[in-house]
């Protein structure tokens, strides 16, 4: 089964010229189906206790392959975390990923209601080196400058639905999740620089974006 319905070549001028990239039914039918059955199985409660696909090493062949040709960074990626992420209503704010999850791709399933993932590509990018958001805070000052920072310019607003796909580097773009509460996004992380990362449990699914 192919994850991908679009070519990646035709989307790498677009995220080097604005930082990320929106592509609108990017999956296959079948991949996007597939997914979803898996999102409710969850729901039913015969899901596993980690929220992670079963993608067979060719698909993930394929992801890293078409997230390295659509940022411009090869395909040498290694895949960090990939998750199944099941929001609740939790107060959600602007952030910065951690080092290990340096470039994120989130597939979208199923958008709440007025849900939005929300960009700051026209903010600061310097990286967060740290092993948390919490040490990029620290080290910038606090969160108030970071707010009057990103009050300068205006976030990108994007619905991912049903078979839709965002790229963006995690931890050099803020980057949050509006109105989160109904929302299902099946979300990889990669770096390249071969970190592993925790995997997240049944009790990481109200998670920020």
């Amino acid at each position: 089964m192919r994850v991908f319905g679009v070519d990646p070549k035709l989307y790498a001028n677009r995220f080097s010229r604005n930082g990320y990239v929106y592509i609108p039914f990017a999956l296959t039918d079948e991949m996007a189906l597939s997914i979803m059955d898996f999102y409710r199985d969850i729901e039913a409660g015969s899901g596993p206790d980690v929220y992670r696909y079963d993608f067979t090493d060719e698909q993930l062949d394929e992801i890293r392959t078409f997230y390295g040709v659509v940022a411009g960074i090869g395909n040498e990626l290694t895949i960090s975390r990939n998750y199944l992420n099941i929001y609740h209503e939790i107060e959600t704010h602007p952030h910065k990923d951690r080092l290990s999850l340096a470039y994120n791709m989130g597939l979208g399933l199923l958008s709440g209601p007025n849900s939005r993932v929300m960009l700051w590509p026209e903010a600061s990018l310097e990286e967060n080196t740290g092993e948390n958001y919490g040490d990029y805070v620290r080290r910038v000052g606090g969160q108030d400058k970071i707010t009057e920072e990103l009050s300068k310019s205006a976030p990108i607003s994007l619905a991912l639905d049903l078979g839709d796909v965002v790229l963006f580097p995690g931890n050099r773009m803020y980057h949050h999740r509006l109105n989160p509460a109904g929302t299902v996004i099946y979300y990889f992380s990669f770096n390249e620089t071969g970190m592993a990362d925790r995997g997240p449990n049944r009790f990481e699914r109200s998670q920020a974006a």
